[in-house]
């Protein structure tokens, strides 16, 4: 386990810890948990890349930013749930995870980056707060989430994201959209889309 301090004192000076700063523990090997402080609202880039994290690994509910690539080409993670502060999933978050296979976003979620989760063979079930529970396979996406980037989904294995978002600007390398009109039907759209925040 590694457990960071709330405080540290360098030259005779103390200060608050509010980061785990990039590539920290890049291919650290066996990770089991993080104890967080908590102080600590960000997780820079690429800062447990490569990482074997246990499968119960936590990402902390206070966070408010991850970096770009923080847990990419990490294995042992299988399930992640997102904390309710985060706003953005950044690019290549999760990148060629090749253990995880289940997401849980955030009610907050705006944007999900290129790459985010390309490359997670494994990744069959992406999931907002609202999701219905008889949910097996696919994306099923908060209404916050107004921009999905390129390739954000791609080499998994879902197939169909669901949202009730505006339809804007399409990508064309993401899974087919389909766009939730009730509880009932479903309308299909485009891969893709950026939409009014």
């Amino acid at each position: 386990m590694v457990d960071i301090p709330a405080k540290v004192r360098f030259n005779g000076d103390d200060y608050t810890v509010v980061a785990i700063f990039g590539m920290a523990f890049v291919d650290a090997g066996k990770v089991a948990s993080v104890k967080y402080p908590s102080t600590m609202f960000y997780l820079m880039s690429h800062a447990f890349a490569g990482a074997d994290l246990d499968p119960a690994f936590e990402i902390p509910s206070h966070l408010e930013y991850v970096g770009g690539y923080h847990f990419a080409g990490c294995t042992g993670l299988r399930e992640v749930y997102l904390p309710k502060g985060m706003v953005d999933i950044p690019s290549g978050m999760f990148n060629d995870c090749l253990d995880l296979m289940f997401v849980k976003l955030g009610p907050n979620v705006e944007t999900i980056g290129d790459f985010a989760f390309m490359g997670c063979k494994n990744l069959s079930l992406v999931i907002g707060d609202d999701c219905p529970s008889d949910m097996f396979e696919g994306a099923v996406l908060p209404e916050s989430v107004c921009e999905v980037g390129g390739s954000a989904f791609s080499d998994t294995r879902i197939e169909c994201v669901y949202t009730d978002a505006e339809i804007g600007k399409r990508y064309d390398d993401v899974p087919v959209f389909r766009k939730r009109t009730d509880s009932n039907g479903l309308k299909r759209v485009r891969s893709g889309f950026v939409g009014p925040r």
